[in-house]
């Protein structure tokens, strides 16, 4: 049988989020310039967010948002998405990649599918909107952002596909145009039973022409601490900390005001990485799964993991990634309203090059004394996004309305190459160019009824075209596993209309409840048009969220609160299969599903200095129709009716502790510490009647940190992340239950590190 490939993909995971509310940075108009406000001085009443696309307080906005500035990150050496999901309420983080990323359980877990949420850059859509660019999640190093906002529930009104879930939304940091400024700052940490990581960054603001013209320039590089090691499986040879990766990039940010009423901010950032290896174990055998039968489900057995030692065993990879995006935003005050133009470029690299035996063996066929097979994984996606939007404010209506313009060109080349010692013979290559287009309208409109009651509606109409094309080279030895060598194209268009209902009625000025409907999609796309494939297409998938919200402070602002009740229908869902004849992924649309749950945050100020945060969510969700049979001579996913959908938690917790003192009138410090708990998680649905569904253990994690100031300039912080070593699991990988040898990741080690910085 051949195997499947756009199968397989590695990327560099991304950083940045936590949720501690009161923690976000003040902002104003995100035209205008932002103010540095330390990340303990500001109330859950005075944050500024950007997620309807105009500055509101968060608890004016009428949907369930999360927002965290850089701060938090920097000082707690936060630079990962697997070091912060747990913090946000309703992320769940399946895997590396974008496409594994979930927000309220809506996901199947697959490792190459239509991202479920959107990833957007200063209101720029990033990465690609197809499983066949691979989307990858921007690895922004802190110091480059202002703050992160999380979206939860579909944005598909004013934000369009791919946000079935939600969103996740990254605000850089815009120039001062009144003052010069810098910061500078230095790290290391250490791993247990692992090596050394060091990190530097820097930037400098500098105001060109006072009130006119500003520039700001970061910098940063990252080398992470290695803790894998690993025992080549040819060779023998034991290798300590095998696990390397670095990573290095830069902004730059000009922000102009040539006259009164307009704001130009233009900004580049580059960012790259390369790795030797990963954090992924390879166990050694299937007996390296313990068997958990449940009695009410014995067609569906779960399997529990034996955690062992920090040790594995495979032939190292190599990979790197990339990306770039340059981005104009331009604003022009007309009086009654206000014009936006956002126009971006953006380009992103993925390279990784590793042993494919264990998957793809069955290469080696044609080749007798060959022994291994290199997977050469690759992809490029170039993307032009344009957004024009006219809005305005008043005391009766605030309305909205747009247009939205995008293309992206991408490219999947992937080889099979069978190798002995130093000879190679490539025995499959594919090249996979396609593009993809979305143009789209849009209208958001906000009645104030009454001083405490609105009434807000939104619609967004799109139409996307997308086209395929899979070119194979084969070596004529191997034609009989992958057929001759062959050009097939084909393509897909599609109209979507998406929609969002919200009443919103404030209690008193600082608290608000809301009732939202809305509405979100994902696009379909073009499959490889094979005889043995019975669909040329797929369509796009639609969700459906009803959600009751409570938001607001008390106790003069000492306490913030924002409680969510939410159910998402889910229909048409995207289901991957395989062709048991050309091995080539295909998807197909069946079976319904639903989540439905309850996300709690809770913020309190008891007395000056000291912040608790907190936040908890129940997530229920499950098929509520079994996933469609199997046909023959196509391998596809099995799940029944009441199944979990994949990686989603039904509980999970996490409680944040700082206290700052006042030493003096110039120094301070603070200490604090972070807990969270993850509940147990099923692993990807399987596709095979004898695979095995894993079941990821529940874990919770302890993280402190302490510090101290200097005359607001220097700063020394330390941490220690994971400080009882627990080995968390975070996921786990068997190929739908093909892979005889899985591989799971875990919860970095024990780290202990430091940074001290400098402004000036």
């Amino acid at each position: 049988m051949r195997k499947t490939l756009l199968l397989s993909v590695s990327i560099v995971p991304a950083v940045l989020l936590a949720n501690v509310p009161a923690a976000a940075q003040t902002s104003p108009d995100q035209g205008n310039d932002r103010a540095d406000t330390p990340a303990d001085a500001s109330s859950a009443g005075d944050i500024v967010v950007t997620a309807q696309k105009r500055d509101q307080r968060l608890i004016d906005v009428p949907l369930a948002v999360s927002a965290i500035n850089s701060d938090t990150l920097t000082t707690q050496n936060i630079n990962g998405m697997r070091d912060f999901f747990s913090r946000v309420p309703g992320l769940q983080y399946g895997g590396p990649n974008a496409a594994q990323l979930a927000i309220r359980g809506v996901t199947t877990g697959e490792r190459l599918a239509n991202p479920t949420v959107a990833i957007v850059v200063d209101d720029v859509p990033f990465g690609s909107s197809s499983y066949l660019g691979q989307a990858q999640v921007p690895d922004f190093d802190p110091a480059t952002l202002e703050q992160i906002e999380v979206l939860r529930g579909p944005q598909g009104t004013l934000y369009g596909a791919s946000s079935l879930g939600g969103l996740i939304k990254y605000v850089t940091r815009k120039p001062d145009l009144d003052q010069f400024s810098g910061r500078v700052e230095l790290g290391a940490n250490h791993v247990t039973d692992g090596g050394e990581g060091y990190s530097a960054r820097g930037s400098v603001n500098i105001p060109v022409v006072t009130d006119k013209i500003g520039l700001n320039v970061s910098g940063f590089y990252r080398k992470d601490p290695a803790y894998v090691d690993n025992i080549d499986p040819v060779s023998g040879v034991r290798t300590k900390d095998a696990n390397k990766a670095k990573y290095w990039g830069g902004r730059a940010a000009l922000s102009i005001r040539p006259v009164d009423g307009v704001k130009i901010d233009l900004a580049a950032v580059k960012q790259l990485s390369e790795t030797v290896g990963d954090a992924a174990f390879t166990t050694f055998s299937i007996t390296d799964f313990r068997p958990v039968f449940p009695t009410n489900t014995p067609a569906n057995p779960r399997y529990r993991m034996l955690l062992g030692d920090r040790t594995t065993s495979k032939v190292l990879a190599d990979g790197s990634t990339s990306f770039e995006l340059y981005s104009a935003r331009v604003g022009v005050d007309l009086g009654f309203a206000e014009l936006v133009s956002v126009s971006a470029w953006s380009r992103s690299k993925l390279v990784k090059v590793e042993d494919g035996t264990n998957r793809f063996g069955f290469a080696l066929i044609p080749y007798p004394g060959y022994t291994g097979v290199t997977f050469d994984n690759r992809s490029r996606t170039n993307k032009f996004s344009q957004e024009l939007r006219l809005a305005s404010t008043g005391p009766v209506i605030d309305w909205l309305v747009g247009g939205f313009y995008t293309k992206e060109h991408s490219d999947t080349p992937q080889s099979l190459i069978a190798t002995r010692g130093s000879d190679a013979i490539t025995a499959y290559q594919g090249l996979n160019p396609s593009s993809y287009r979305d143009q789209a309208v849009f209208a958001d409109l906000t009645y104030h009824v009454t001083p405490k009651l609105d009434i807000q509606v939104g619609g967004r109409y799109s139409g996307n075209k997308q086209s395929y094309s899979s070119v194979q080279k084969v070596d004529p030895a191997a034609e009989f596993l992958f057929g001759p060598s062959s050009t097939i194209t084909s393509g897909l268009s599609e109209n979507a209309f998406t929609w969002l209902v919200t009443p919103s009625y404030r209690i008193t000025p600082d608290i608000m409840v809301f009732f939202r409907a809305a509405s979100g999609y994902r696009p379909g796309g073009p499959n490889a048009n094979l005889p043995t494939i019975p669909l040329a297409t797929f369509g796009s998938d639609r969700v459906v969220n009803y959600e009751l919200g409570l938001k607001g402070t008390a106790l003069a602002s000492q306490v913030t609160f924002d409680v969510s009740l939410f159910q998402i229908d889910w229909k048409d869902i995207q289901l991957q299969n395989t062709d048991l004849t050309s091995g080539f992924v295909f998807f197909t649309n069946g079976s319904r599903a639903r989540s439905r749950g309850i996300e709690a945050t809770v913020g309190w100020r008891p007395w000056h200095g000291m912040t608790v945060d907190g936040n908890a969510t129940y997530t229920d969700s499950v098929l509520t129709r079994s996933l469609p049979p199997q046909s023959a001579g196509i391998s596809s996913l099995i799940a029944l009716k009441g199944d979990r959908l994949p990686n989603t938690p039904k509980f999970s917790a996490n409680l944040s502790l700082q206290q700052v003192f006042d030493l003096s009138d110039n120094v301070s410090a603070h200490l604090g510490g972070t807990y969270t708990f993850v509940d147990s998680r099923l692993g990807q649905f399987v596709n095979v009647a004898t695979g095995l569904r894993p079941q990821l253990p529940s874990y919770s994690n302890l993280d402190l940190r302490a510090g101290i100031s200097f005359d607001r300039r220097w700063e020394l912080n330390v941490y220690v992340r994971n400080v009882f070593d627990h080995q968390g699991v975070l996921t786990s990988e068997n190929a739908g239950g093909t892979q005889t040898v899985p591989t799971v990741t875990f919860v970095q080690p024990r780290t202990v590190g430091l940074t001290l910085s400098a402004g000036f």
